[in-house]
């Protein structure tokens, strides 16, 4: 073995046993990859929150503010909400509220006056982030650790202690009135709960607690339903207080029908006034032309520029088949005799049919549609039925 064959030998034994380490030391195996959003979680960052209240038999959707309120005893959330802004839309609520609804806001409302005097709630931010204990933070203090303060969590009654994550650490809710429930550090609250009339109102600290983003981070998706008091069945409304919706999307949204009445009375409108292309159509007549005018007027025709001579003989050849099929006669017959016939079939006089057959007026259009005419009613009272009034033969 040469050289070269020797270098080859050892090059071909080192990949060979390169793959076959590969094949040993790797395998094949399906990993799912998150893949990116589509449909409504796009542009609704609650969709995941709402998702979850359906999962767990609850009606739930996000809107606008434009929406009606849910029915008594549903529950609505405000988020970045503007208390003092709508006034119409601030009554209802409070009407809400205090006839059985369960509300839940967010810290936008902390710092409103007018949401204070009624709810009794009120937030209070410091200047700088408060030192919070070891017990009271998780994570480098990325997380808070509630605990319960006040009242009782039926849907969650084995916890003790929440992670309520990214939120302020110098934010926390007081009450003026009775507290229901209270979930807080050592020294406040970050969720709190007061009964106003029938219903209750439901503080959380955050601005995007449920959202998508951070729905999965610490225990957001327990404090949502703590917050919510949600049970199967019920109905929740999620309403976005920084939601802009176009004047002709809010047109559409209250009144679709007009709407689409009136594009369609504008569309008919410059249908109406629109120049056309080129003029009506004329009418079809329905009624059609009578054998007489068609007689007459081929008669004239002729008369004018020759050829009355043929159409006469034509016309004597007709009645004088007609003549062989009704009466037998032969088409040779005596014009005398076959005038009498017609006169006799038709109660009239012969000598009209013996003057067409023996001397047609040739001499103008006008004696012309006469003979024409003599003939072609004599040919047809021959072709009559023996049922057939004598007037209903008669050339229209």
């Amino acid at each position: 073995m040469n050289r070269r064959a020797a270098v080859s030998l050892v090059v071909g034994a080192a990949i060979a046993t390169l793959f076959a380490w590969i094949a040993m030391n790797t395998y094949w195996a399906e990993e799912e990859v998150e893949g990116m959003r589509s449909g409504e979680a796009l542009y609704n960052p609650y969709y995941a929150a709402a998702l979850l209240a359906r999962q767990l038999g609850a009606d739930a959707r996000v809107e606008d503010a434009f929406y009606p309120l849910p029915p008594a005893r549903g529950v609505l959330m405000l988020t970045r909400w503007n208390w003092d802004l709508y006034v119409t839309r601030r009554d209802a609520i409070r009407r809400w509220v205090e006839s059985g609804g369960r509300l839940v806001i967010d810290r936008s409302l902390g710092s409103s006056a007018g949401f204070t005097a009624w709810s009794g709630i009120r937030g209070h931010q410091t200047a700088r982030e408060r030192d919070l204990t070891a017990a009271d933070s998780i994570g480098g203090g990325r997380c808070l650790l509630l605990q319960l303060k006040s009242g009782t969590v039926p849907s969650d009654p084995s916890g003790n202690i929440w992670r309520l994550c990214e939120v302020p650490r110098n934010f926390q809710w007081f009450s003026s009135r009775p507290v229901q429930l209270a979930l807080g550090v050592s020294d406040g609250y970050q969720l709190l709960r007061v009964g106003v009339g029938k219903g209750s109102v439901t503080a959380v600290n955050g601005y995007t607690t449920f959202t998508t983003d951070s729905l999965l981070d610490g225990d957001h998706a327990r404090l949502l339903i703590i917050a919510t008091q949600l049970h199967r069945g019920d109905l929740l409304r999620i309403v976005r207080g920084d939601m802009r919706i176009s004047l002709p999307g809010w047109l559409w949204e209250i009144g679709a029908p007009v709407l689409l009445l009136l594009g369609a009375a504008i569309v008919l409108a410059l249908w109406q006034t629109m120049v056309r292309f080129g003029p009506r159509l004329p009418p079809t007549l329905a009624a059609r032309r009578s054998m007489h005018e068609q007689i007459a007027g081929t008669a004239s025709f002729l008369a004018r520029y020759g050829g009355g001579a043929a159409l006469c003989e034509a016309s004597r050849n007709a009645l004088a088949a007609a003549a062989a099929s009704r009466l037998g006669l032969s088409p040779a017959s005596d014009a005398a005799e076959l005038a009498a016939q017609v006169a006799r079939l038709g109660g009239d006089t012969a000598q009209p049919v013996q003057d067409a057959l023996l001397n047609p007026d040739l001499s103008g259009p006008a004696g012309l549609v006469r003979t024409l005419i003599t003939l072609e009613r004599a040919r047809r009272r021959l072709q009559r039925p023996p049922t057939e009034s004598p007037l209903e033969q008669e050339l229209t």
